[in-house]
């Protein structure tokens, strides 16, 4: 099967990213944003075949609260071989506001999505996502102030950090670590 995300011609897909899990699993991921659900794929073989599309249980998109045309996901993975995925949506589809969510992939299944930071009226946009030291996330985003949000010349931006140490193990300063797996060949 071929990674389409537009398999569904009813489907939207926007804010895509794709991370490479410990067990050497792909992960495309992506927001539908007609039926207002992150959806994602799974491909175990580099990508010459790929999973059914699926929901993220819990996590659901914000196209009807703002329609970020420009906005991003991103995942990042830890030592222990976990992705973490930051998006720009909701718990709850009646939701009247935005919130920042994490949720992690272990390599069979999604943790439940925690708010990083919640927003009514302004928007959270851009998050980037990197992991440092092995077990350190440190994330950074902007958020675009409600007065002006289609007008982003007479914007109000503000940029924000968050920092947290998961349970993975921690790499030295300057060691280096060789991942165990790769993408194989086509």
């Amino acid at each position: 099967m071929e990674l389409n995300a537009t398999e569904d011609p009813n489907e939207l897909a926007r804010n895509i990213t794709i991370g490479l899990d410990g067990n050497g699993a792909l992960l495309a991921v992506w927001s539908n944003q007609l039926q207002e659900v992150v959806n994602y794929r799974v491909s175990r073989d580099g990508g010459r075949t790929w999973s059914q599309t699926q929901p993220i249980p819990g996590l659901l998109g914000g196209w009807s609260v703002y329609q970020q045309r420009l906005d991003d996901f991103t995942i990042a993975q830890d030592s222990a071989g976990n992705l973490h995925l930051v998006t720009v949506g909701r718990r709850l589809i009646e939701q009247a506001g935005l919130d920042l969510l994490h949720t992690v992939w272990n390599g069979s299944g999604w943790s439940t999505p925690e708010v990083v930071a919640s927003y009514n009226g302004d928007v959270p946009e851009w998050p980037r996502l990197a992991v440092n030291l092995g077990n350190q996330l440190d994330l950074v985003w902007f958020v675009r102030g409600a007065k002006n949000l289609n007008n982003s010349d007479a914007g109000d931006f503000s940029v924000f950090y968050a920092s947290r140490t998961v349970d993975a193990p921690p790499i030295a300063p300057g060691e280096i670590v060789a991942s165990p797996n790769s993408i194989p060949d086509a």
